[in-house]
Formats: structure tokens, C-alpha cells, sequence
């Protein structure tokens, strides 16, 4: 018997809020006191990297900017809406303003079942069909904040987080053995190589 799942708007089950604007460029800090910056451009396959470490003082009104575990950052500009988990509380973080930032309720909604959601194709599709501008597309507030968000129980949620946690433990050692293929395939082509010119 097939039950039905309750949906709810993420603004009912998160808070959202648009990331910090920065007034200029942003120029690299090799401050110790300094504060990294996501944007858009460090999001790789739903991960950060080479984000950019600014002076903590060109910050105004930091507290309220610093991202904490469990928020998700989804861009609110161009045409592929990447999504990134924040997880670490180590190093102070903030994101640019090119994203929104999704603060879930933990009580009703777990942060990695709702990035995954945020990640389906038909997620994305909804969301390009009601971005507004030509040159650089947007996406306003409100259509994030109006999405309608399938609610399982909680103890349902975690089966779907523990699901894509194995998949994702699955990737990351299939990555690991293809790069690990193409050393010894590269080892062995030299080998060819090296045997062919000591025989010419």
C-alpha cells in the first residue's frame, strides 16, 4: 500500500537568506585572522574547493553572515543552481551573495536529505523555468523559498542519508581505482616506449 508524503514550503521547514555583498573585488588575505569565502566558481560536484581567504575586518556584521554546519548554500545566479553541504565549524565561512543560504529545522527536515532533493533534475527544471533575466539569470527568494519539499519521517530521511552516504563512500573508491587504472596504464604505455627504442 503506498502511503503519501506530506510536502511542505522550505520556508515553512528552513530559513533562507541571500549570502554576504561585497562592495568590491575580493583580494586574497595571508592574514592569520582572515575568513574564507565560497562562491559559486569553487563548487565542484556539490564540494568546495580553492575558496578565497579575505581580512576578517572588511566584514561588517560577520556573526550574522558565518555559515554553521548543516546549511546549504544553493546558487541563486546563472543556469546550474550547484548546491554545497556545509560541514566544517574549523575555519570561519561565509558565501557571496550569489547564493542563498538554507538554514534547515533539524526537527522536521535533515540538511543532507534536502540538498539531495535540491540536487533532482526535476528540482532544476523548475527552477530554470522561472529564472528572470537574459545576461546573468536569477532566481528570486520567494521561488526558493516556495518550493515544495516532500516531508518523510525522520527516521525515513536518515534511511535516504545513510542510502546516498554509501553511494557517495562507492564513488569516491571507484574514483580512487580509476585513477589508480590510468597510472599503471600510463606506467605500461612507457614501458612500450622505453623497450621500443632500446630495440630501434
Amino acid at each position: 500500500m503506498m502511503h503519501t508524503v506530506e510536502e511542505i514550503k522550505l520556508k515553512d521547514v528552513a530559513f533562507v537568506k541571500t549570502g554576504y555583498t561585497f562592495r568590491s573585488g575580493l583580494d586574497e588575505s595571508t592574514q592569520i585572522d582572515s575568513v574564507r569565502v565560497i562562491q559559486p566558481k569553487d563548487i565542484l560536484d556539490t564540494e568546495a574547493f580553492n575558496s578565497t581567504k579575505i581580512d576578517r575586518a572588511l566584514i561588517t556584521s560577520l556573526d550574522k553572515y558565518l555559515l554553521i554546519p548543516g546549511d546549504i548554500l544553493i546558487a541563486n545566479k546563472g543556469t546550474k543552481f550547484a548546491t554545497f553541504l556545509y560541514k566544517e565549524n574549523d575555519v570561519e565561512t561565509l558565501a557571496s551573495s550569489s547564493f542563498f543560504i538554507i538554514t534547515p529545522t533539524i526537527e522536521k527536515i535533515l540538511p543532507r536529505y534536502l540538498q539531495w532533493y535540491l540536487e533532482q533534475e526535476t528540482i532544476k527544471s523548475y527552477l530554470s523555468k522561472r529564472k528572470t533575466g537574459t545576461t546573468i539569470p536569477t532566481i528570486n527568494k520567494p521561488v526558493i523559498e516556495n518550493l515544495l519539499i516532500p516531508i518523510p519521517h525522520l527516521q525515513q530521511q536518515q534511511h535516504v542519508v545513510d542510502l546516498i552516504n554509501e553511494v557517495d563512500r562507492e564513488n569516491v573508491l571507484l574514483k580512487r581505482l580509476l585513477v589508480k587504472r590510468a597510472e599503471l596504464r600510463d606506467e605500461r604505455i612507457w614501458n612500450i616506449i622505453l623497450n621500443k627504442n632500446e630495440n630501434s
